[in-house]
């Protein structure tokens, strides 16, 4: 059988709306359709294709061999076309759907690193319009991170990484792990997590490339890691993604420039390595208030303090 890469095929499908490649090494790719002929041919395929079903409800129909699969499927769920397999389809309603692809090879490795699994006998299960609220918020993160006017690579690999994970745990044709198995060569912390040197290897890079796009491979490159292990021993290490734990610091950086400098917040933010929105979002999320109300905030109480310690000086002079 002859297999045909999906990028060929979404290109002979129509243009898409939107396309990105949310990892570097080419191992995801991700486009959306909308408004294009609700009937397609897909051929067998060399990656998997795991489709959102957007814009509302619709039916949806496959054609494979004798059998007709029909279903009515709702806004946010997904279908999933394993590689090697073709089909026709035909969907009556809203055609509106964004496709995530994912090589059998990454897919087979993270079924080796996480659940321990033969990669030569893994492969994802077809399904249509099957409900997976977690994999929905995943796709859907990923959709609105890259129309960003700046996304943020690390953020994108980091989704991948969680969505492949997802997709072999719970939509594969291995068995349902209990945990990850992991081993002390691969994962030192007995919890599981990073060796101290690990980590701080990984917090040092950060702060040194707060500013710039940085990528999920430079920071497994440190700790000689595989990238799922990596990213589980990271999370459990600091209860936080990669990003998340990024975003921290560089919220931490514009905290004490907003405390000890007159600059912009503009500035403070593109020294962070963030618009001044993504600033403003961050911050509220971590101190519950915007950049310019924290600062307004901590001079206050300086003064307050300040204040209050010339006025004790004076006290005890009047003593004296």
């Amino acid at each position: 059988m002859d297999l045909v890469s999906a990028r060929h095929w979404h290109e002979n499908l129509a243009v898409p709306v939107l396309h990105a490649a949310p990892s570097i090494d080419g191992e995801a790719r991700l486009v959306r359709f909308r408004g294009i002929d609700g009937r397609m041919n897909q051929p067998a395929l060399l990656e998997n294709v795991v489709s959102i079903h957007l814009g509302g409800p619709k039916r949806v129909t496959r054609f494979r061999g004798r059998h007709t699969h029909v279903r009515d499927v709702e806004e946010g769920s997904i279908t999933i076309m394993p590689a090697a397999e073709s089909a026709r389809w035909s969907t009556v309603g809203p055609i509106d759907f964004a496709h995530i692809t994912l090589t059998q090879d990454y897919l087979s490795q993270v079924a080796l690193e996480d659940f321990d699994r033969d990669p030569g006998l893994f492969r994802l299960k077809d399904c249509v319009g099957a409900g997976s609220p977690f994999v929905q918020k995943l796709v859907e993160a990923l959709l609105q991170e890259v129309a960003q006017p700046r996304p943020g690579r690390l953020y994108r690999e980091s989704l991948i990484v969680v969505l492949a994970h997802q997709l072999v745990a719970y939509h594969s044709n291995i068995e349902r792990p209990v945990s990850p198995p992991h081993t002390a060569v691969e994962q030192p912390d007995v919890k599981g997590g990073l060796a101290p040197w690990q980590l701080q290897r990984v917090i040092d890079l950060m702060r040194h490339r707060l500013v710039g796009d940085l990528m999920l491979a430079e920071l497994v490159a440190v700790t000689g890691l595989s990238r799922s292990h990596f990213f589980r021993a990271f999370r459990c290490s600091t209860r936080r993604t990669p990003y998340a734990f990024l975003t921290d610091l560089r919220v931490q950086q514009a905290a004490a420039a907003l405390c000890t400098t007159g600059r912009t917040i503009t500035d403070i933010a593109a020294a962070v390595g963030l618009d001044p929105a993504q600033l403003a979002h961050a911050f509220r999320r971590r101190h519950g208030v915007s950049p310019g109300s924290y600062r307004r905030l901590r001079r206050g109480l300086a003064g307050s303090s300040d204040m209050a310690g010339n006025a004790a000086s004076r006290e005890k002079a009047e003593k004296l």
